[in-house]
């Protein structure tokens, strides 16, 4: 396997296909609900007021005076929540699909790629939950075993099973960290037999399994090289972030201190939805890129297993 065409043909598709970095903001962490941000507009006596609070009561009864406005907040976020997520096992077809066709010398469009990502949003919505009840079961059973042990401890007032204890949770880490691998290998394996071969989810995990196998070696390297780039992708981010944002805040120092008026609020408003933007297009690309790099992975090992030998 050529590594260097893996990374530069990665780069082709993405930069070629401009449209895979709307899908790529839905594939990566860009856009953060668990960071989003309300004002329950609360005025200062408000705030002091709610953090002086030290009876159950009292906190109930805030909580009964502003149930519409904090249930209607859950539901805003419950909403965009699952919007997100929707677009992101939509997004995760449609860049597949749209990589595989390009290597195939098609030329698809965003319309298509999307209709491929509505076509197998059930079946990948399937392998997510299966992979992810196979991991959370994994957990249970394997961390069982320590909490009984430290609560012991906690319990008998004893260091005796420290010692114990320390040596289970390295043995669980060690476990754990190829364990995290495998998994993650397997299932970008199986969403490109999914999606491009056309698997049902039984199949495209055996499949996916089967390649892990028979490839572990260039398949280890290839996700030593796709752990790289996903630390370029955060190292750029971190670049645009703070090249774009010192400047911004120096300014908005400046503007702040030399008075608030609606003008500077505008101007800095514009600023940082600017900002935001550049934040989302970067990521948008290199979450792409990404998915690109193990799509033609994916396509060269598939190659290789079905080429004749000698």
């Amino acid at each position: 396997m050529n590594y260097g065409n893996l990374i530069t043909g990665a780069f082709r598709v993405t930069w070629q296909y401009k449209f895979l970095w709307l899908y790529g903001i839905f594939l990566g962490g860009s856009i953060n609900f668990g960071s989003f941000n309300y004002n329950f507009n609360l005025n200062n006596s408000d705030t002091r007021r709610f953090r002086n609070l030290d009876t159950v009561q009292e906190v109930a009864r805030w909580i009964n005076a502003n149930l519409p406005l904090i249930i209607a907040f859950v539901l805003i976020l419950a909403f965009f929540a699952i919007i997100f997520w929707i677009f992101r096992i939509i997004s995760q077809s449609a860049v597949v699909w749209t990589v595989d066709q390009s290597e195939k010398a098609a030329t698809p469009t965003f319309t298509e790629a999307f209709k491929i990502g509505l076509k197998y949003f059930w079946r990948l919505f399937g392998l997510t939950l299966l992979i992810s009840l196979f991991f959370l079961l994994f957990l249970l059973i394997f961390l069982i075993p320590p909490f009984i042990i430290f609560f012991s401890i906690i319990e008998k007032g004893t260091l005796i099973m420290l010692p114990i204890f320390a040596l289970i949770i390295l043995l669980l880490i060690l476990i754990l960290i190829p364990l995290i691998i495998i998994v993650n290998v397997i299932v970008m394996y199986a969403i490109r037999f999914l999606v491009i071969n056309d698997e049902r989810i039984v199949e495209s995990i055996s499949s996916s399994s089967k390649l892990l196998r028979k490839n572990l070696g260039a398949s280890l390297l290839v996700w030593l090289l796709s752990a790289a780039i996903g630390i370029g992708i955060t190292v750029a981010l971190l670049v645009v972030l703070i090249l774009l944002g010192i400047p911004m805040g120096i300014l908005a120092y400046f503007l702040i201190a030399s008075g608030v008026t609606i003008t500077k609020i505008v101007i800095m408003a514009a600023l940082t939805i600017a900002l935001l933007t550049i934040i989302l297009i970067v990521g948008g690309f290199g979450q792409a890129y990404f998915s690109a790099f193990w799509t033609l992975a994916w396509r060269e090992l598939t190659r290789l297993e079905k080429a004749p030998e000698g």
